[in-house]
């Protein structure tokens, strides 16, 4: 139970503010992952939508979108759906080379879930501490864990049972996108034509915002599923100019499916 504690605390640290992959076999503490498919900058032209708008969009009001109402539809929408969803930050010097990491991925199919985080780059106190791996699974009845620390040290853990619920993943990366929104104004941009027609909704609905001088975009579903969002912020660390950027993704919705990593007893991937 020692083990597992301590295991606990460190994925508490991991992913504080989280919610992409892992960075596969190379050096975690200089190859970034990247999160294939979350999209750049829209040059999208803005047009109404025909269908209904994303729960807390009022494109003719002052105060054009409820944040709040939006990160707790996204909840409210996927309750009781398996999904998937990614999440990155990325920090980069004014050469753009990549100075500290963090990705996470989280997989949900009803009692079966499974996290996956890892941290990395020349700085990576920046992303929270040393570069690290963190994997856990759970079938409801069975609690798994894998951590990789810095030296290549590998802990396992087991436990009956589900994850504790102060790290379970729930939510579908509602903590994550409550922590962006919180204290924005997002304004309502349009439609993106290109989002139209996916399996769960028949449009996505572009917002956007300049947060402290950055930029934030997000693609919202008519039903208030945040397909994705991009974050990007300049901060100044130690007198050192960097580049921070967040991006977060969902994706399979209804149609995840929690396989059970190749690291537990008679793993599957």
């Amino acid at each position: 139970m020692r083990a597992l504690h301590a295991v606990l605390v460190s994925l508490l640290v991991l992913t504080a503010g989280c919610g992409a992959s892992l960075g596969g076999g190379d050096d975690a503490s200089t190859v970034a992952p990247r999160l294939a498919g979350t999209p750049g900058e829209t040059t999208t032209t803005p047009v109404l939508p025909n269908g209904s708008l994303p729960p807390g969009v009022a494109p003719d009001d002052a105060d054009q979108v409820d944040e709040r109402g939006l990160y707790l539809a996204h909840e409210r929408t996927l309750d009781g759906r398996s999904v998937t969803w990614r999440h990155q930050r990325l920090w980069t010097n004014a050469t753009g080379s990549v100075v500290a990491w963090r990705t996470s991925t989280s997989w949900r199919d009803g009692a079966a879930q499974r996290h996956a985080s890892a941290s990395g780059g020349t700085d990576p106190a920046l992303a929270g501490g040393t570069p690290t791996e963190f994997d856990y699974w759970t079938d409801g009845d069975v609690f798994l864990t894998r951590q990789r620390l810095a030296d290549g040290t590998v802990r396992r853990t087991a436990a009956d049972g589900g994850p504790p619920s102060r790290i379970a993943n729930i939510g579908a990366g509602r903590t994550t996108l409550e922590s962006v929104l919180t204290g924005v104004d997002l304004r309502y941009v349009g439609v993106d034509r290109d989002g139209a027609g996916d399996d769960y909704d028949t449009a996505v609905h572009l917002l956007a915002a300049t947060p402290d001088g950055g930029r934030l975009t997000l693609r919202v579903t008519a039903s208030g599923v945040v397909r994705s969002f991009l974050l990007r912020t300049e901060v100044v660390v130690d007198g050192e100019p960097l580049t921070v950027v967040r991006r977060f993704r969902t994706s399979d919705v209804g149609e995840t499916v929690v396989e059970r990593p190749a690291w537990t007893p008679n793993g599957t991937d």
